[in-house]
């Protein structure tokens, strides 16, 4: 059935009434009709109501709804924004990870969750806050991928949860670290610390200060990063590499919320968030007995993932451009791009040193390079570029050239969606993040016939 509106639909998804009713009330506000209820309504349900919006409660009396977030979004497309009660942040990360677009706090003014659900429908407007903030913070990208970590991020940084970054190396790590510490808006420094390129003995030092006296060569009190931090956030990078003692050392400190200096005696309060990273697997140390599990569930309160380069192809342009203006910049040359052929090679490279092997790449090649254009021999001079050439198939030309492909694209890109949801609008719009509504109108724009059966669910 085709339905015709002039309002979004918002269900308002509460145990109590009293909920429902708020929430309700607020959302017509901004224009929306709602439905209240007080359980997750059955798939069956959607079938004739195009639901644009659900505000669902985390807990609906006994019920988790939190791992109900994936069924749902298997047949609607709406936005899904969870209501969690404080001190539930993980849940709410948990939720995100789900499907679910964002949460509300319970304990926050009803007003200002209303410019979050329209920031949601002004995907431009959101698009661009998530862009700006992470080319700020000089996280280059606007993949898929990137927007959703840069989302995470403007959500988790107010939080001051203690938060692990796992990723392989190169990913970036300390760039997505910094950006949290941003997001906080704290007014403490940021300070960074590496796990595994300090000894232990210094380390810990380093970490927690010295009094005048600890040892032979303490001639003088020295604080440690713990203290110099005091109101923002330090940075424990390879947090992996941290030898037991320190480990049990560290645990006690974000129990305590409290640390001692080598050789003193007086307690001194921890004031600053703590992020830590690493690219080892923790879980298989843990049941190797090499990382604490209760350290474990104390830094990874929430968890991010820093993609590699091979999750985020279509940002390897972007990425070769960024670099090579600042490398040219640097050199005082004026190199062109990579031509077409080469920018399809190094699109279909595997960059198993991730963002940072590709920077390395661009400046030996910005420094070495003798002609007009960068040199993808300079770029990659131990790589067998004509098996990367012909073998990969991740990346072709034609999307470097939006003007002269994007409609064979949209086509091949449709085809393969339809093909792959079996027609379902629905699943089609979960897999590729694009509104159903936007997919049925692409189709109609591109002649592609999807069938009368699947047109029913564009609403």
């Amino acid at each position: 059935m085709h339905i015709l509106r002039n309002r979004k639909l918002a269900l308002v998804i509460d145990d109590t009434e009293e909920a429902r009713v708020i929430y309700c009330a607020a959302l017509e506000t901004i224009g929306f009709e709602t439905i209240p209820l007080s359980a997750i309504p059955s798939p069956d349900f959607f079938d004739n109501r195009p639901v644009d919006l659900i505000l669902l409660d985390m807990h609906l009396g006994d019920v988790d709804a939190v791992p109900r977030i994936k069924d749902i979004t298997k047949y609607s497309s709406a936005k899904i924004v969870v209501i969690t009660a404080f001190g539930c942040i993980e849940k709410a990360v948990e939720a995100v990870n789900n499907g679910a677009s964002g949460f509300f706090l319970k304990s926050d003014p009803i007003d200002s969750l209303l410019p979050k659900i329209q920031v949601l429908f002004n995907n431009c407007k959101s698009h661009d806050v998530v862009e700006t903030f992470l080319a700020k913070n000089e996280i280059i990208g606007n993949g898929k991928c990137m927007l959703e970590l840069g989302k995470l991020i403007l959500q988790v940084g107010p939080t001051g949860s203690t938060v692990l970054i796992n990723g392989s190396s190169g990913t970036g790590k300390e760039l997505i670290a910094q950006a949290i510490h941003n997001a906080s808006k704290s007014s403490g420094p940021f300070v960074a610390i590496n796990c595994s390129a300090i000894p232990e003995h210094l380390l810990e030092s380093e970490l927690f200060g010295v009094k005048r006296g600890a040892y032979t060569d303490a001639k003088q009190d020295r604080r440690g990063v713990l203290d110099t931090a005091s109101g923002g956030t330090i940075f424990l990078d390879e947090i992996g590499e941290l030898q037991p003692s320190l480990q049990a050392k560290l645990l006690r400190v974000i129990q305590e919320c409290e640390f001692t200096p080598l050789g003193g005696r007086q307690a001194v309060k921890l004031r600053a968030r703590i992020i830590c990273a690493t690219n080892r697997d923790l879980m298989q140390m843990m049941r190797e007995q090499t990382f604490r599990e209760d350290l474990y569930y104390r830094i990874a309160v929430i968890t991010l993932r820093a993609p590699t380069l091979t999750e985020r192809v279509n940002d390897i342009p972007i990425l070769i451009e960024h670099f090579l203006a600042i490398y040219n910049r640097k050199s005082g040359k004026h190199l062109k791009m990579p031509n077409d052929a080469d920018m399809n090679i190094l699109c279909n490279y595997d960059w198993p040193g991730n963002v940072r092997e590709l920077q390395n790449a661009v400046e030996r090649a910005t420094v070495l390079g003798t002609s007009d254009r960068i040199d993808i021999q300079l770029m990659l001079p131990a790589a067998p570029l004509k098996n990367i050439a012909l073998s990969s198939t991740k990346f072709t030309v034609r999307d470097l050239n939006y003007k002269s492909s994007i409609d064979q694209f949209e086509r091949d890109f449709l085809l393969e969606l339809l093909a792959t949801s079996h027609g379902n609008l629905s699943e089609a719009a979960r897999l590729s993040g694009i509104y159903r509504g936007n997919i049925y109108r692409m189709a109609k724009r591109l002649n592609i016939n999807i069938g009368k059966s699947e047109s029913r669910n564009e609403h």
